[in-house]
């Protein structure tokens, strides 16, 4: 090869070499510049997020609140989180999800109960939150929950522990014509038709805010005469043995009743079993029921507030004495009414306050 060849070649390389480090550095140069603007879009979008969350009423000329909601969910990642997962039998596990677009409704599917998201609005972000039941019955161990939003999946598991439930031997004249009245076949047919239907009923409107109060005022000689879940049977008969759905309030005949929560009213009316009965539906699958009492306000179909009046406390149907019979389910599945009073139940462990650091859970891919 004469050295005429061998410079064509070198020059050759070296304009080969001049190239690749021209094209690399252009393309070095193209991915700082595109991460730049990503990165200057992003803190953008995170400004607007903030301007517009803290001043919601300022809405720029020719752009509807509806947009801006849009545009503010599209500039947030789908957050979610879950409640307490370590829960004993009648307990709730709670759900939350966050900026959800407005056209996704997000589903729960878990061996634990039906379960359905309420939304609320605020500050135009859409904000899910629902409540899972552990029936006082729910099997001990682990259960999984998963959650779909979209093409977004969430896994969470949750770990069911016993409660050791009291006991009760209720001592009961079944030859008082009301007792005989309130266990007869017409009295059963009559919960069959009026009370039963309801009681699956999961409504997507979520009427509650906050937590729940006692129905009664207790007063200096008031106490719970049956606890929630206690194993009953009646006149030592062990072929009665049976469970307590709710909770017994042992008060003075007369005491006003007042609603636990918020809610629809879906029955206010004499029943030969449970007497004057009230059931108010809170939404999301919640309802409260009260049996046995001496009054009822005549509020079937409307929407009450919490404490509004809606009877007085008596001994009305299958009943032993004056008191108020206190039931709470989510679905079917009966819960503790307690659980309810208490700001640190799992019910409300994701409802409020920010949600940083609260109960992470496992997104799926």
């Amino acid at each position: 090869m004469c050295n005429h060849d061998i410079a064509i070649i070198i020059i050759v390389v070296a304009l080969v070499a001049s190239l690749f480090v021209l094209f690399t550095s252009a393309r070095l140069s193209e991915e700082k510049a595109e991460a730049a603007r990503l990165a200057e879009r992003e803190a953008a979008r995170e400004k607007l997020a903030l301007t517009l969350a803290s001043y919601p009423n300022v809405v720029p000329r020719g752009v509807s609140t509806e947009e801006l909601a849009k545009l503010m969910q599209s500039f947030r990642p789908a957050v979610f989180v879950s409640g307490r997962t370590e829960l004993e039998q009648g307990d709730i596990l709670s759900l939350r999800l966050e900026y959800i677009p407005d056209d996704i409704v997000p589903e729960i599917e878990t061996a634990l109960g039906p379960a359905i998201f309420t939304k609320d609005v605020s500050d135009g972000f859409s904000h899910w939150y629902a409540i899972v039941p552990v029936s006082h019955s729910r099997a001990a161990g682990e259960y999984g929950v998963t959650v779909r939003a979209g093409e977004l999946e969430y896994e969470v598991n949750v770990t069911v522990s016993e409660y050791e439930f009291d006991f009760q031997n209720m001592i009961i004249d079944t030859s008082v014509p009301s007792v005989a009245d309130a266990t007869s076949a017409k009295a059963i047919a009559e919960f069959n038709e009026k009370i039963t239907p309801l009681i699956p009923l999961i409504s997507e409107e979520r009427y509650w805010d906050g937590l729940f109060v006692m129905p009664v005022d207790f007063g200096p000689e008031g106490f719970i005469s049956t606890q929630f879940g206690e194993i009953r049977i009646t006149n030592g008969n062990q072929a009665t043995r049976r469970s307590h759905l709710g909770m017994d309030l042992a008060v003075d005949r007369g005491t006003p009743v007042h609603a636990t929560g918020a809610g629809r009213v879906l029955l206010s009316e004499f029943l030969l079993n449970t007497g004057n009965t009230v059931i108010i539906d809170h939404g999301g699958g919640l309802k409260s029921f009260y049996y046995h009492m001496d009054s009822v306000e005549d509020l079937a179909g409307t929407i009450i507030e919490q404490g509004t009046l809606i009877g007085t406390v008596g001994s009305t149907g299958y009943s032993t004495g004056p008191h108020l019979h206190f039931e709470m389910r989510i679905g079917e599945q009966p819960i503790s009414p307690s659980m309810l009073m208490e700001p640190e139940a799992g019910i409300y462990s994701v409802q409020y306050g920010t949600i940083d650091g609260v109960g992470a859970a496992e997104e799926r891919s």
